[in-house]
């Protein structure tokens, strides 16, 4: 029996319409590569959260008053808090780093095999990707050092914002130089997140790289430079698709239950309980978005082959040699 795939070169329709069958053909296992790591790191969250929603709703229902000479930034319990965003920084940065690689790796992996027509198990998928952990690693150091160079700038940029504005000193602001620091502060944060998008698409196959073609972090990131080359407009109108998508997705997934939480008057009462829910609603909006995300940045990876280097027919012209007696 002849096992090769039909690929060939895809509409965004036809991508979608792929991605979709696979996701309905490959549900549970796509979902539970996500869910073996996520619901873990959910919890974790959850419970470093709810200590910490006390001191802000403590702050928010009894405000200390205001002297002349002062500002929030003096009063608001910084140092209460400060251990709770240490927590999260660092959860962060497990997630992106660890978590994030290891789930790409699994779900590219299983992803491939599914749309080549081959066995997939979230197992096998988690040993293969796990073997390519080190190289998705340290490609993703990349953008993050990019994201915190650019949050750097922003950060400096919001202190220089806030010091014209006269908030850390209390002072009365000058009228122009505020306009201006908020105009600046504005045109800053728009040029940030077109650079970041411009890097994040063109970079956005280094893991299909790494693990479907063994290539190393380096070789991973400019073979993802390269693929996206000229298609760029078409990549991105394609990321900003399944963006928008996953964005009405999440709201799908989240909106009932904190609707519900409205209503029950649990966003006032307990604002804490509110939270964890809100961070737990979170994480099960990702666990379902990110594996249909995966799977169209991958079709995208093997159309864009298919497209510049004939993948179809390197496949198939592989299937003949192997019947071949």
């Amino acid at each position: 029996m002849n096992t090769t795939p039909r690929l060939r070169p895809m509409s965004i329709g036809d991508m979608l319409d792929t991605a979709f069958r696979l996701y309905r053909q490959h549900f549970l296992t796509f979902i539970g590569i996500v869910a073996l790591l996520q619901v873990p790191m959910a919890i974790l969250q959850f419970l470093i959260l709810l200590p910490y929603t006390q001191v802000v709703q403590r702050f928010a229902t009894r405000p200390p008053v205001v002297r002349p000479g002062q500002s929030l930034l003096d009063i608001f319990p910084f140092g209460e808090l400060l251990p709770y965003y240490a927590l999260l920084l660092g959860l962060g940065v497990i997630q992106y780093l660890v978590v994030y690689n290891l789930m790409s790796g699994a779900l590219a992996n299983a992803i491939s095999r599914g749309y080549l027509g081959k066995p997939v198990s979230i197992l096998s998928a988690y040993s293969f990707g796990f073997g390519r952990f080190l190289s998705l690693l340290v490609a993703s150091l990349a953008p993050f050092a990019i994201s915190l160079v650019m949050f750097a700038v922003l950060a400096g940029c919001g202190f220089a914002a806030l010091s014209t504005l006269g908030v850390r000193s209390g002072e009365q602001p000058n009228v122009g130089l505020a306009i201006g620091a908020v105009v600046g502060l504005i045109g800053v944060v728009f040029l940030m997140l077109l650079a970041m998008l411009f890097f994040y698409i063109r970079l956005l196959l280094s893991t299909q790289a790494i693990v479907l073609e063994g290539r190393g972090p380096l070789a991973g990131i400019s073979r993802s430079w390269r693929l996206v080359g000229q298609s760029f407009w078409r990549s991105l109108g394609i990321v900003l698709l399944v963006f928008a998508f996953a964005y009405v997705v999440s709201l799908i997934v989240q909106l009932p239950v904190l609707a519900i939480l409205g209503f029950s008057g649990i966003i006032f009462s307990n604002p804490a309980l509110y939270q964890g829910i809100n961070v737990l609603m979170t994480y099960l909006a990702l666990i379902v978005i990110l594996p249909l995300q995966f799977i169209i940045f991958t079709l995208l990876y093997y159309d864009l082959r298919i497209r510049k280097e004939g993948y179809d027919l390197e496949l198939i012209a592989e299937a003949q040699q192997a019947a071949a007696p």
